[in-house]
């Protein structure tokens, strides 16, 4: 699944998993005139949907990425969903990113948040 929200292109994918697998916090890169986030946890496209919404301020980036439930009929499969965040259109400088995990009605989830502060080489 890519949906666009402005400089947001998110793209969601999902993948047989084993179960017992730690998933660790997201990740934030910065690139030519773009920052990445990607995450990974338990669930499928399925059974779940993924939105998310991108503020950017100056060198800020606010990024908040909500889990909810989708009602359906999923196998019984143990999946892993990911998804992959591109902010693009962003002019060269470091950026504080924060990332913020919500699952839809229950509010922030996790360790949510994620500063990187990463240098931009040139726009797109």
């Amino acid at each position: 699944m890519i949906s666009t929200e402005g400089q947001l292109t998110l793209t969601v994918t999902d993948a047989p998993a084993q179960p017992g697998i730690m998933f660790i916090t997201g990740t934030v890169v910065g690139g030519h005139g773009n920052v990445v986030v990607s995450s990974t946890r338990y669930g499928s496209v399925c059974a779940t949907n993924i939105a998310a919404h991108a503020d950017v301020a100056s060198n800020k980036i606010a990024l908040v990425v909500t889990y909810s439930e989708r009602t359906a009929i999923c196998t019984a499969d143990i999946r892993a969903i990911t998804y992959h965040a591109e902010i693009g259109s962003l002019a060269p400088g470091f950026y504080d990113v924060t990332v913020t995990h919500a699952t839809a009605g229950a509010g922030q989830t996790g360790p949510g948040v994620n500063r990187c502060n990463s240098p931009l080489i040139g726009p797109g």
